[in-house]
């Protein structure tokens, strides 16, 4: 039985006990990581334009960092999605179940066959 989460997400019994206020969490955390360091990086944009050279180096810095964080987002996303997918069998959002499509177009070549064959269609 599967139920839509706060994110739009459907939630099912292999989510473990408590996951969807986790991520929640976790994901509150993340927006205002992010946040912070967008605005950290405009203060240091806004000092190198005035000249100040130490600026230079620590926003080249928090750029790295932003760039470093930004990628084990995307990874953990992608561990979350890989996992949820093993223990639920469902995909994840956006992606593709080609076995369930395969076995819908092979039912209805099944269908359009016995049609045919039974004189229903041309």
């Amino acid at each position: 039985m599967f139920t839509e989460t706060q994110d739009g997400r459907d939630a099912d019994a292999s989510d473990p006990p408590g996951a969807d206020a986790e991520l929640m969490s976790l994901i509150g955390i993340g927006e205002e990581l992010l946040v912070t360091s967008i605005a950290v990086l405009r203060e240091l944009a806004a000092e190198i334009r005035k000249g100040e050279q130490p600026a230079i180096k620590a926003f080249t810095s928090g750029h790295t960092e932003l760039a470093k964080v930004l990628r084990q987002a995307v990874d953990t996303q992608r561990s979350y999605d890989d996992w949820r997918k093993r223990t639920s069998g469902v995909p994840a959002q956006g992606e593709i179940d080609f076995v369930a499509v395969r076995h819908s177009i092979r039912g209805k070549l099944d269908r359009l066959r016995s049609e045919s064959e039974a004189g229903g269609v041309p």
